[in-house]
């Protein structure tokens, strides 16, 4: 079976295999330095090694894989050369070039950043519930990598094809277990963005003829639920694996099932392997001409960019305008003495937050003086063994100087639909909390705070705001225009602009269709790709809610609990910006 977590501690480097290329080696050590800077972004972590090498797919049956004990992520050559002579390509400092390998890169880097739950596994964990959770965790940590980072989307599509490949019964196993794992390998793609229904249909057909359609509806509630567990959930993870042996018939604390052959008529594996082929196929096709068509130039972007600003700056005069209608604003109240507590405490962290220590600033240089850097000086040779003009800098050093604080803009989003009825006190709180602790703070902090339902967007507090009162409001709409509403907040403050520390707060279960769901998902996208996090707060008492693609969910006790969340995202905003 094909596994990217490998449990024992030296498997066989893959750059040791020797297996027919020509490619030198030289070169690939020099993508290989490349690459490993590009984990870092991507994972969040600084001690991850990328290897291309050639024999990683025959090895170890996938196209790449991670090995925790050595941070090392191996990547099978193949997927950077292109030709029938394996012609390498130049380094990928623009990915798209290579949008398959840079997918292997981002999904193992996914694990890397993800993975969390296997570093407390007890040593008497079920084999079989561990089997079924490892794979289940396949695209566990792609949805997860997909609300830390939306944009990868991209790669990790273009990448699917292979590891959809990956999910094909193993020598002819025609065991329920290989027709699940295919099923869950793709359909599960579906759920976290990856693939379409279209082009995961001929495998989910092929799943149902073999599982049978209620028993892959109980499997499929077991995968989606676990992509909602926190990274580090050992037992979380444990138990979604027991699940999926329950359903499957087979003992959790059994090895994992072996491959079984069927007798007479069309065999399942055969069914299911013609399926996987298909799916593959389709997506290649389409992520081909995607690639084809992806991205547009600078010069495009930029002038996209202009636009989209121009557009919210248009939203935000209607919304902001001194005599724009106030929505579902009833009227206002005094603030009560823990609403003034708390805005005291936001504001005081805010103030801590804006006396700065002197910045420490590293610098990298190709001479002394400085400290070595080790990966740095390896890249600086390989470039040289490859024949080009070296660029790396092995030398680093620290410059300290004392900095300004930068402006801090807060945008709060407010959700007062019929689904929010129950919360309008909390709801009322936070947006005045946040208001009142920017005005208070004595620093460069401004807020505003809409709220939408129905079919508009409305405010609450304009930009700059210092609010006396607390504004009360009913939620008895439906609809949820959550773009116009981030559209506002965004023009009014300037969220996607640099040259601030920006955090936008969305207080919401997330229960919206899916144009609206686009819609937040496409905002979300745009500003957490300019730095500017977003963050969804619901309270403990929703049963029931969704994630907003793109954003960090926060549950809070209460409105004070709520501030002081938001008010600690705030400050680290402020602290890194």
């Amino acid at each position: 079976m094909p596994a990217h977590i490998h449990a024992r501690p030296t498997p066989p480097d893959p750059i040791s295999i020797t297996m027919h290329t020509t490619v030198d080696t030289k070169a690939r050590r020099a993508l290989s330095a490349v690459l490993t800077d590009y984990a870092a972004d991507l994972s969040s972590r600084e001690d991850l090694i990328v290897t291309v090498a050639p024999g990683v797919r025959d090895t170890y049956s996938a196209p790449a894989l991670i090995h925790f004990p050595s941070a090392t992520i191996h990547i099978d050559a193949s997927l950077f050369e292109t030709g029938p002579d394996g012609t390498h390509t130049v380094a990928p400092e623009d990915p798209h070039a290579r949008p398959v390998g840079f997918g292997a890169l981002v999904h193992e880097a996914a694990h890397a950043a993800h993975t969390r739950w296997k570093v407390r596994l007890p040593q008497d964990t079920d084999q079989a519930a561990f089997a079924a959770a490892d794979l289940i965790e396949e695209i566990r940590a792609e949805a997860a990598q997909l609300v830390r980072r939306p944009a990868d989307a991209r790669w990790l599509r273009a990448m699917a094809a292979e590891l959809v490949l990956e999910g094909a019964p193993v020598s002819g196993d025609d065991s329920p277990w290989a027709a699940a794992r295919a099923a869950l390998l793709v359909a599960g793609r579906v759920d976290n963005g990856t693939l379409t229904i279209s082009e995961a249909r001929p495998v989910v057909l092929a799943a149902k003829k073999v599982l049978g359609s209620d028993l892959l509806k109980k499997l499929r509630v077991v995968w989606k639920s676990a992509t909602q567990l926190a990274d580090d959930d050992t037992d979380g993870m444990i138990a979604a694996g027991r699940a999926w042996c329950d359903l499957l018939n087979i003992a959790p604390d059994k090895p994992e099932p072996t491959p079984t052959h069927a007798t007479g008529g069309r065999r399942p594996a055969e069914l299911v392997a013609q399926a996987v082929k298909a799916t593959a196929a389709k997506v290649r096709i389409n992520s081909a001409a995607e690639s084809r068509n992806s991205g547009p130039s600078p010069a495009e972007a930029a002038a996209a960019e202009r636009s989209e600003q121009a557009h919210t700056a248009n939203i935000a005069a209607g919304v902001f305008a001194p005599h724009s209608p106030c929505g579902q604003v009833t009227g206002s109240r005094p603030p009560t003495a823990v609403e003034r507590r708390a805005a005291a405490r936001l504001a005081q962290q805010l103030r801590r937050a804006a006396v700065r220590e002197r910045a420490a600033t590293p610098t990298a240089s190709a001479l002394p003086p400085g400290r070595l850097n080790v990966r740095a000086a390896l890249a600086k040779d390989a470039q040289r063994a490859a024949g080009v003009i070296p660029t790396a800098e092995p030398w680093r050093a620290v410059n300290r100087k004392t900095t300004p604080t930068p402006p801090l803009r807060i945008g709060i989003v407010v959700d007062t639909s019929a689904s929010m009825s129950a919360f309008t006190e909390p709801i009322a709180s936070i947006a005045w909390i946040l208001a009142r602790a920017a005005a208070l703070s004595a620093t460069d902090a401004t807020t505003a705070a809409v709220h939408f339902s129905g079919k508009t967007a409305a405010a609450i507090t304009r930009p700059g705001d210092n609010p006396a009162q607390v504004s009360t409001f009913k939620a008895d709409n439906g609809g949820h225009p959550i773009g116009t509403a981030i559209d506002a907040v965004d023009g009014g403050l300037g969220l996607a602009r640099p040259g601030a520390a920006r955090l936008l707060v969305i207080v919401s279960d997330g229960v919206f269709t899916d144009s609206e769901n686009n819609a937040a998902r496409k905002r979300t996208e745009r500003l957490v790709g300019t730095g500017c996090p977003v963050l969804q707060v619901t309270t403990a008492d929703q049963k029931k809610t969704r994630q907003i693609p793109g954003a960090t969910r926060v549950r809070v006790a209460n409105a004070a609990a709520a501030g002081d969340a938001i008010g600690a995202a705030a400050v680290k905003a402020l602290a890194t910006a």
